[in-house]
């Protein structure tokens, strides 16, 4: 004990050190980082600040199971949970955040200990010597991958349903390694709960709890208490279960399926057809160039230059890989595989594919496979390793360091406009000058449609009035000598010429050429 207690002192400072970098990473420029709420972002802060004040979403009904939105419905638990943060951080654009950089920080400490139950399940996995170092190189891996960093720092829900998640498979392993019945109980909650906080796990949690309740209900002698589990879970995602086969349940898979070009197809054709397309897009959540280089290509989840998996942990990815399969036997081989199975499983289903939100799971087993191998070069012998594994340290830390730096500094800029950014600063100062107009008239060509949640998340007391494209807005009868504050986005804004009208002033983005967002006129 006398031996031990020094290292796993060392243990412990080293993994706080990686906690507090994981933390600084996902809370460093928060709300500025992206450089604006998406969209979003912004219809969930709308509805979690209905829910706070009033009890009821922006539609009137109360403490809704899902909320609708944009024609789809979004899933309940982190509006609830924005709800909870908008308490102590107000409406602001940090309480929308915090729910995801909250659990996203938290997931550095159960991924660490998620480690140490998966080396349990084989004690000649690993040698000793490498198990600590297996877990520490891991988890800091875990808390750095730029795919992991950037979701924690965004208002996106699949962050929290990977932390419920992550704390079932941890309870799961806890209750093959311990026989903790409680641990059923909470590993099963975890996958509940992952249900109502993003879509893809309406699919990827059922198919999980089937299988962790069949495996349990096999190797264990309590069998009724599994089977009590079980029921209690299925009777927590029925709800979800039986709205999933509505109208508003399905509405966004009939928007994003894979399938809906196919539709016209003949019975048999669609027979040999689907499989084939859902085989591709499963196996494109695989390939190199998505991982390492480009990502699915949308400018909001794409730092340029970086795909969500820096290129110098292929090396280390691959020889994870070798190692693994080398090594690994029986139940642990099948629980890494399984997870590396089920990621892309919900994602393969919709278009575009590949999509990093909807395979945002797959950090799990690639960050592990990739620590596999981080920790096998550590103890290569010989001058040339340690001459290679020197290398790659260097290079690794250049192009984490390179990431972080285009990430702070360049990406908020060249990602304005994805983000929503201007919006903010259009609603602010619209209603900074709202009490010198009669009418606010907003050109509903650019700032209409869905785009009113910032209006409403911003300031959902500010008057204003959409001007549809190609229609003339006309003053009352009655107020044809009031003032009007007229806002476009387009300089040359036809509308315009049926009005007198007096340039007030641009609303600008804080990018580097201070570019036009919007324009305010008086009529």
């Amino acid at each position: 004990m006398h031996k031990f207690f020094p290292s796993f002192r060392i243990e412990i400072f080293v993994l706080i050190v990686i906690i507090l970098l994981g933390v600084c990473l996902r809370f460093y420029h928060l709300t500025n980082v992206p450089l604006g709420l998406y969209i979003d972002e912004a219809s969930i802060g709308y509805n979690a600040a209905a829910i706070l004040h009033t009890g009821k979403d922006e539609y009137g009904n109360p403490f809704p199971m899902a909320f609708r939105a944009f024609g789809e419905y979004k899933m309940p638990v982190y509006i609830y949970l924005t709800s909870a943060a908008m308490i102590p951080f107000g409406t602001t654009d940090f309480a929308v955040r915090f729910p995801s950089f909250f659990f996203g920080s938290i997931s550095i400490f159960v991924f660490y200990f998620f480690l140490k139950q998966i080396i349990l399940l084989d004690q000649h996995f690993l040698p000793k010597k490498r198990e600590t170092l297996f877990c520490l190189l891991t988890t800091f891996l875990f808390a750095v991958l730029p795919w992991n960093v950037m979701f924690s720092r965004i208002g996106f829900e699949v962050n929290v349903g990977l932390f419920f998640y992550l704390t079932a498979c941890f309870f799961f392993l806890k209750t093959i390694n311990n026989k903790s019945l409680m641990s059923v109980g909470i590993c099963f909650l975890g996958l509940v709960a992952s249900i109502y906080t993003y879509d893809a796990f309406r699919i990827i949690a059922p198919i999980t709890l089937i299988c962790f309740a069949l495996y349990l209900y096999r190797k264990t002698t309590a069998k009724k208490y599994i089977i009590l589990f079980f029921l209690l879970a299925i009777f927590g995602i029925l709800p979800m279960v039986l709205f999933s086969f509505t109208n508003g349940g399905i509405a966004r898979f009939d928007e994003t399926s894979a399938f809906s070009q196919y539709a016209q197809l003949s019975l048999f054709k669609k027979i040999v057809v689907y499989p084939l397309v859902y085989l591709q897009n499963f196996l494109s959540y695989f390939s190199l160039s998505y991982l390492f280089s480009f990502g699915d290509g949308f400018d909001r989840q794409r730092v340029l230059g970086f795909g969500p998996v820096l290129r110098t942990e292929l090396p280390l990815l691959l020889i994870g890989i070798y190692f693994f399969l080398k090594n690994s036997k029986g139940f642990l081989r099948i629980f890494i595989l399984f997870l590396l199975f089920v990621a892309p499983i919900a994602g393969a289903l919709t278009i575009p594919s590949p999509h990093e939100l909807r395979s945002f799971l797959l950090v799990i087993p690639l960050t592990i496979l990739t620590g596999l191998g981080a920790t096998q070069l550590f103890f290569i012998k010989g001058k040339k390793a340690k001459v290679v594994l020197t290398a790659l340290v260097i290079i690794f830390t250049y192009n984490l360091i390179s990431f972080y730096d285009v990430y702070f500094i360049e990406y908020p800029f060249d990602s304005i406009i994805s983000w929503g950014g201007g919006y903010k600063q259009l609603v602010l100062e619209a209603t900074r000058l709202q009490h010198q107009y009669k009418y606010i008239v907003i050109n509903g060509s650019e700032f209409g449609g869905i785009n009113y949640v910032y209006f409403k998340f911003y300031n959902p007391n500010l008057p204003y009035i959409i001007a549809q494209k190609n229609t003339v807005w006309e003053k009352p009868k009655k107020d044809k000598n009031a003032k009007v504050l007229y806002i476009s986005a387009d300089p040359n804004d036809q509308e315009l010429k049926f009005f007198p009208h007096t340039f007030i002033e641009n609303i600008s983005l804080p990018n580097l050429n201070h570019d036009t967002f919007a324009t305010f006129y008086q009529l």
